[in-house]
């Protein structure tokens, strides 16, 4: 009888656990809604749709090929154009384009929509994050711990990166960081209790991050 009540308590978790799956890879791809379609005999189709908030490459890609694949005929090209909903330009936020490989395109997104949106990953437990859209390249750092080291990780929007090391002192609540390596300069860091990044060299503060979420 045991083995029974087990058997089917098992069946049950199984059950509950395949039904689950399919909402949360449709989080992304249900949330837009088609405004127009036109279909111009098998050459091309032009849709427009708007989305709920900013989407990264990746999720934009997933909406555009359920679109794309959601009419059973066939077309040499499928544009699709996107609106942000509730903005009231008359500016496409965003466009993909099958012609016929698929092309995604960020028509209004600024360079700092584009590396917040940037997926992006540390080997090491988070502590803050900044963007740096003040100099010649726009970029993300991350700072994180790794057992007893610290890092900050800076990000690109061509995909690079680059990783730093640095030793720590709590100083009256706020945490300096130094470079590991060499430091002729006498530059460091300074994360506040706010978590704003702070940039020092022998004359004192020089530049300043706000965190970004």
């Amino acid at each position: 009888m045991k083995k029974l009540i087990y058997i089917i308590s098992l069946f049950l978790i199984i059950s509950c656990s395949q039904k689950s799956e399919p909402a949360a890879q449709n989080e992304v791809t249900e949330a837009y809604t088609i405004i127009s379609d036109k279909k111009y005999h098998s050459y091309k189709r032009d849709i427009e749709v708007y989305i709920e908030k900013r989407l990264n490459e990746q999720d934009i890609s997933k909406i555009a090929n359920k679109i794309k694949n959601s009419s059973d005929q066939k077309f040499e090209r499928t544009f699709i154009s996107y609106r942000l909903r509730g903005e009231s330009t008359d500016l496409y936020w965003a466009r993909t384009d099958f012609s016929p490989n698929l092309k995604v395109s960020f028509l209004r997104a600024p360079n700092r929509d584009q590396i917040i949106l940037m997926e992006t990953s540390v080997k090491g437990e988070k502590i803050a994050s900044w963007i740096d859209d003040g100099g010649y390249a726009i970029k993300k750092l991350i700072l994180y711990r790794r057992g007893k080291q610290i890092f900050i990780d800076t990000f690109y929007l061509d995909g690079s990166s680059e990783t730093s090391e640095y030793k720590e002192k709590n100083i009256s609540g706020e945490t300096h960081i130094t470079p590991i390596d060499s430091n002729s300069n006498k530059e460091y860091k300074v994360i506040t209790k706010e978590n704003t990044l702070k940039f020092f060299d022998k004359d004192g503060v020089y530049f300043s991050l706000n965190p970004s979420h």
